[in-house]
């Protein structure tokens, strides 16, 4: 005889305490048809009100839901039916009934979307269909890739969030992290209710056993009914039993807030340095002292300047205000750089950062340098003054706008087009290297020259030539240098610098090095410098032509 799926051992598994994934639908064909829909159940209102219940008497309304929601006739709800099926209406316009008040006076909204169970029973033309709800994937931007769900955690990494499993039999079964389904009914102050039907036949009889008849707790609620032969689908011989129930996955009791959610606050028990003790070792401090020692949160904590390699990179995530900020997702972080290629940042900001963003600033905690704040960012911080950062990569970009500002309101149109789209996010990721990385190095030669070069409007400058036909086949750089030679002909060289931005894009960062290059270096005397000198130089000289350029507008506006 076939192994019989016995009630109570299904209910050993605690599916509703898995740690990592937990099942909202689920339909198995065969001997023992297993049915699982999950709906949302509403735990701050009773009945079909629309607002919602006081702050102050919540906890008692949430009491009463859960209480009513084991009552003994919960099976004889209103939540099979059209509840979460989509069905056509006039004008072949799609329809959902997205919400539904039980006997119990208790409020539901699908999770998922699913054809009716029981035509995909009887007829089995075609496949089970399940379609998650809209705000789950909005919420978490999540990307279907054949059957799986994906979304970029904080650290960049794609994770998978849901995930359909299908057999050759027609079984389907979906799943969804733990962690996210948590965060998602906790952000909306509802409970995942899982409702379960399992269907068993038999040419034998049962083994009844006294405790699969009925289990009851505050999660979960099953019963059991032996059907017998006068159930209409029974051959001759046959007997059946009818296991349902129902369990409950509640959201967090300790969120971070009520406007943020992604699981309960983390403990933040990690050390940074903040010093030299008496004996030369490191002073450390940990995170959790900066939100109740006010000396604490101010200490002065600094990391490596190469961890800025990472948010300079991943743009889809990160993005930087040199010497001011970087934000990241769902957190602002304020910083500054030091003279001695290292970043500042008050212990207490750092509260702000996700647990593994945390573990990636930790890798790079160094001793502060001995003048570890800039006078900009003490003027800002402790005199209340409005300052600009001083760094050159913060200045260099505040001059692009200018120059762009001024040039515009002379001739209409901005220099650099890095307004919109990708143009202003290149200018964005412009800045002095980091490190020695020759990969570093090339990424920013190739996007400087994407935002200072190769976006020149070509055809609007011709236009303000004297002569606009002799300019029809030059390009960008040689057309901005014949605007400028008719504009200001007593200026020598103006755009050499942007000359040699563009050679080293040829000649460097979109091809091999080669002699070319050395022959370059060469020229220019700089055979001795590293990528950052090198760097330094090229852009110290584009802001020359920047600043000299900005004064003969102010001249001529």
């Amino acid at each position: 005889m076939k192994d019989e799926l016995l009630f109570k051992d299904w209910i050993a598994k605690k599916e509703w305490e898995d740690p990592d994934w937990i099942i909202i639908s689920r339909f198995t064909y065969g001997d023992d048809k297993f049915w699982t829909h999950s709906v949302l159940l509403f735990l701050d209102r009773i009945g079909d009100r629309n607002e919602s219940v006081p702050y102050e008497i919540k906890p008692e309304i949430r009491k009463e839901i859960l209480k009513r929601l084991f009552d003994d006739y919960y099976l004889d709800n209103d939540l099979l039916g059209d509840f979460g099926i989509p069905y056509f209406g006039t004008n072949y316009n799609l329809f959902f009934n997205d919400h539904v008040v039980d006997k119990r006076e208790l409020r539901f909204r699908p999770l998922i979307y699913t054809y009716d169970f029981s035509e995909n029973i009887i007829n089995r033309r075609d496949p089970l269909e399940i379609y998650l709800s809209s705000d789950f994937v909005t919420l978490y931007k999540l990307k279907r890739i054949d059957n799986v769900f994906k979304r970029v955690d904080d650290m960049g990494n794609e994770v998978e969030v849901v995930k359909i499993e299908t057999n050759d039999n027609g079984d389907i079964i979906m799943k969804v992290r733990t962690n996210y389904i948590k965060d998602f009914i906790t952000s909306a102050n509802m409970a995942l209710v899982r409702i379960h039907s399992h269907l068993r036949y038999r040419n034998t009889e049962f083994k009844i056993e006294q405790n699969e008849y009925k289990i009851k707790d505050k999660t979960h609620f099953y019963k059991i009914w032996y059907i017998g032969k006068q159930l209409m689908l029974l051959d001759p011989g046959q007997m059946a039993s009818q296991l349902r129930g129902i369990d409950i996955i509640l959201p967090y009791d300790n969120p971070i807030n009520e406007n943020r959610i992604f699981g309960p606050k983390p403990e933040l028990d990690i050390e940074f340095i903040v010093g030299k003790n008496d004996d030369g070792t490191n002073k450390m401090m940990n995170l959790k002292d900066a939100s109740y020692i006010k000396q604490a949160f101010l200490q002065f904590v600094c990391f490596k300047k190469t961890i800025m390699q990472k948010f300079y990179q991943r743009t889809e995530l990160y993005s930087v205000e040199e010497g001011s900020h970087i934000r990241g997702p769902r957190y602002f972080l304020s910083y500054n750089n030091t003279p001695e290629d290292s970043i500042m940042v008050y212990l207490g900001d750092l509260a702000k950062l996700p647990p593994r963003e945390l573990q990636y600033f930790k890798s790079y905690n160094i001793n502060c340098p001995k003048n570890s704040i800039t006078e900009d960012r003490f003027r800002r911080d402790f005199l209340a003054e409005f300052t600009s950062p001083q760094d050159f990569d913060f200045q260099f970009k505040e001059k692009i706008n200018d120059l762009n500002q001024l040039f515009k309101n002379k001739f209409g149109f901005n220099l650099f087009q890095i307004k919109k789209g990708a143009s202003s996010n290149y200018l964005n990721q412009i800045h002095l290297p980091v490190s020695l990385d020759k990969k570093e190095f090339k990424d920013v030669i190739l996007i400087a020259n994407k935002a200072l070069v190769e976006s020149i409007p070509t055809s609007k400058l011709k236009k303000l030539l004297t002569n606009p036909k002799e300019a029809k086949n030059l390009k960008s750089l040689k057309t901005l240098q014949k605007f400028l030679a008719e504009s200001f002909p007593i200026w020598v060289n103006p755009v050499e610098f942007l000359f040699h931005l563009n050679d080293l894009r040829n000649i460097y960062a979109a091809h091999i090095p080669g002699t070319s290059y050395q022959k370059f270096l060469e020229n220019h005397n700089l055979l001795s410098k590293n990528t950052k000198e090198l760097s330094k130089w090229l852009f110290s000289g584009i802001m020359e032509f920047v600043n000299t350029f900005i004064d003969k507008l102010k001249e001529i506006y």
